[in-house]
């Protein structure tokens, strides 16, 4: 009985490689190219897939942003608001703050002054510059203030004048634009030893139209 069942597995083994042998090669000869085209056609599209992923590696976040603020200024505000809201502005500002000047830090400093702040704006194909002082009670002071104070402040007088002289001297900003105001701030906070940048601008906002039946006279 057990030689009978040993002879039983032998044939049926024989019979199924028998058979997988008949199946790849004389059944469906066109299997195995049939399967090399399907793996040349997968590697070639994971070739292509990883050459888009690196293209998009070699872009950087600046590259993005100036891209979008070129074809629409707001667009990047308007993504940051849908996707964070609550988390207030994203910081679109391109501007680089260049160091400060340690003879400002001290004067300032030595006046009671904690922040100053280097607002530059245009959009008229001019730029502007203004610069305010911050004290140490949060109270923001310009030209304008200093001028109207019955001291006239000459020691802060003399700082402006030099800052915005070395800002000219040092800063490119050139204002160009439709008409629309824009501008980036620059606020070099002397107590915390920190410097921020700030970019805003004005936008056309409609609002919803109505509409009536038309009357004729």
């Amino acid at each position: 009985m057990n030689e009978e069942s040993e002879e039983n597995d032998e044939e049926n083994t024989n019979l199924v490689e028998s058979l997988e042998v008949n199946f790849t090669t004389e059944t469906n000869p066109e299997l195995d190219v049939y399967l090399q085209d399907q793996q040349k056609i997968m590697a070639k599209k994971l070739e292509e897939n990883a050459a888009k992923a690196e293209s998009m590696k070699t872009l950087t976040d600046k590259e993005i942003a100036d891209f979008l603020r070129e074809k629409n200024p707001f667009t990047v505000e308007k993504i940051y608001r849908a996707l964070y809201k609550g988390e207030g502005p994203i910081n679109s500002s391109d501007i680089t703050p260049p160091p400060l000047p340690l003879k400002f830090m001290t004067r300032a400093l030595t006046a009671n002054v904690e922040l100053i702040i280097i607002n530059w704006s245009g959009g008229s194909d001019e730029g502007h510059l203004d610069v305010n002082l911050g004290y140490k009670n949060s109270e923001i002071i310009s030209h304008w203030d200093i001028g109207l104070s019955q001291e006239g402040r000459p020691l802060l007088r003399a700082l402006l004048a030099d800052i915005e002289e070395w800002c000219y001297n040092t800063m490119d900003y050139g204002g160009a634009g439709d008409g629309s105001s824009y501008g980036d701030t620059i606020r070099y906070n002397l107590k915390e030893g920190t410097v921020s940048t700030e970019a805003w601008w004005t936008e056309e906002v409609h609002g919803g139209e109505g509409f009536d039946t038309m009357e004729t006279c």
